[in-house]
């Protein structure tokens, strides 16, 4: 998964959300609007965003490294190799995140 950095990552959740501000982003991942700036900061985010976008059913390639989606006909969404996506658990993601 190629990482993108965290402010194209916000870019996708805004796009994702229908969200016009980062501030908006916040209370999507349970932060404050202050402990999300401070985190921002820190680099410290993604993992949560992470767990946010498997939480909420999102393609967590996409969200963290611009992979393309691709929705079938049932509006399931599909890899960019036709694969049928399934979500991972966070802690998968957290694993090959820190791998």
């Amino acid at each position: 998964m190629n990482f993108s950095d965290i402010n194209a990552v916000l870019g996708r959740i805004k796009t994702a959300r229908g969200l016009k501000t980062e501030r908006e982003i916040a209370p999507l991942l349970g932060l404050s609007p202050q402990d999300f700036s401070n985190r921002k900061k820190r680099g410290t985010l993604r993992p949560l965003i992470a767990e946010w976008a498997a939480d909420e059913g999102l393609n967590v390639s996409w969200i963290l490294g611009g992979e393309k989606e691709a929705r079938d006909e049932s509006g399931r969404v599909r890899e960019p190799g036709g694969q049928l996506w399934t979500p991972l658990d966070p802690e998968t993601v957290l694993q090959v995140m820190t791998d």
